[in-house]
């Protein structure tokens, strides 16, 4: 079921190979090129990154990391996911994907991007993950930033969840 699953999201650009779609192997290139030129990149997202892990769990976070959210991600991820922990995991999976989306549009409105991962494969997949919200860092990012990123959600979810 996973592979299916699997297949039936990412085969569109490659009906009748295994390869990677030709705009993906492209890309690919092209960052192993920028990364070989420019290595001081991978250690710009490597400090960015624990950066943004000590802010989520450090004191800024409080009362919201972990006790709202949780961190569910590797700390060797610059992909950060937060599930629903405390009382707002029990609630419904709407209920829950609502809430997310709702953090979610609450930081763009706030100049900050991140990806709620609740309803978009629902119907698509056997074994849907819980919902959850997806912080990238890069590179070039700063650490105020970071900072304001997540006081932005922070904030966010102060609002969505109440004190």
């Amino acid at each position: 079921e996973e592979v299916v699953d699997h297949q039936r999201l990412s085969g569109a650009g490659y009906c009748f190979s295994a390869s990677a779609p030709p705009f993906l192997a492209s890309a690919a290139i092209a960052s192993i090129q920028r990364i070989k030129n420019n290595p001081e990149l991978l250690e710009s997202v490597r400090r960015n990154r624990d950066i943004m892990y000590r802010t989520l769990r450090g004191p800024l976070m409080k009362g919201v990391v972990p006790s709202r959210l949780d961190i569910v991600s590797d700390d060797l991820s610059s992909m950060v996911f937060l599930e629903l922990s405390g009382r707002e995991a029990g609630e419904p999976v709407e209920e829950q994907i609502r809430m997310l989306d709702e953090i979610r549009d609450r930081c763009l409105r706030n100049g900050v991007a991140l990806v709620s991962t609740g309803g978009h494969v629902k119907g698509h997949l056997h074994d849907v993950p819980p919902p959850a919200l997806r912080l990238t860092v890069s590179a070039v990012h700063n650490e105020e930033e970071i900072r304001k990123a997540a006081q932005v959600l922070k904030d966010a979810a102060v609002h969505v969840f109440g004190k």
